[in-house]
């Protein structure tokens, strides 16, 4: 039988904050590359986008 293994520590860590997905309480995902960033980055080092509409 195939069964859905979901870990429920992922969800639990997990937090969608202003429709950001948050990592502990420093860090989140970019919505435009995926990658963990600051929380308080206003531009992806990454891929150079700005992360909050009001800071363009």
């Amino acid at each position: 039988m195939h069964s859905n293994k979901t870990p429920e520590n992922t969800e639990k860590e997990l937090k969608v904050i202003e429709k950001k997905i948050q990592f502990g309480d420093n860090e989140y995902l970019c919505f435009a590359c995926g990658e963990k960033i600051a929380i308080d980055t206003l531009i992806c080092p990454y891929c150079k986008t700005a992360q909050d509409k009001k800071e363009l």
